[in-house]
Formats: structure tokens, C-alpha cells, sequence
């Protein structure tokens, strides 16, 4: 009887969990949210910047840190001086 009734539960519960709608995982940043695997430049609590990745870990979304800064480009030989032109 009891084992019965245990199976019912079971079986109803397992019903009750494959109609619930898909939601996305994704995480959040700033009031932003991102697909997984997205990667981002993430202001760390020392004031830096951190690489991270947006992954899953144990059913729950997560950064995983790539790297202690993010990566930069930089113009060899300085700022370029833009030019005005003037018609005259």
C-alpha cells in the first residue's frame, strides 16, 4: 500500500515537473543578462577588471574567472592626432 502510494507521488511529481515551462539560464551583470558561455570584462571587489565566462556549476549559473585583467589594445607610437578639416 505504502509503496504504492509512493509511486503515485512519484509519478505525479515527475508529470508536474516536465510541464513547467523551459526557462534559459543565463547570467547577470549590471541589470544585463548573458547567453552562456558569453565572456566579459567583470569589475572585480578590488577595483580591477576580471575576465569571466558565464557557465553552469551544479544547476546554477556562475562567472568563472578566465584571467586577472581583460585584455586591452593599444596604438604602437601613441594617441593618433586627428585632423580637422577647414574649409576656407
Amino acid at each position: 500500500m505504502i509503496r504504492s502510494s509512493l509511486v503515485a507521488v512519484l509519478a505525479l511529481a515527475s508529470g508536474a515537473a516536465l510541464a513547467q515551462p523551459w526557462v534559459p539560464c543565463e547570467c547577470r551583470y549590471r541589470g544585463e543578462r548573458f547567453e552562456l558561455g558569453s565572456v566579459m570584462c567583470l569589475a572585480d571587489p578590488n577595483g580591477g577588471t576580471m575576465l569571466a565566462r558565464c557557465d553552469m556549476s551544479q544547476n546554477v549559473t556562475t562567472w568563472t574567472v578566465l584571467g586577472k585583467s581583460c585584455p586591452s589594445a593599444r596604438l604602437k607610437g601613441g594617441p593618433v592626432a586627428h585632423q580637422s578639416s577647414t574649409a576656407g
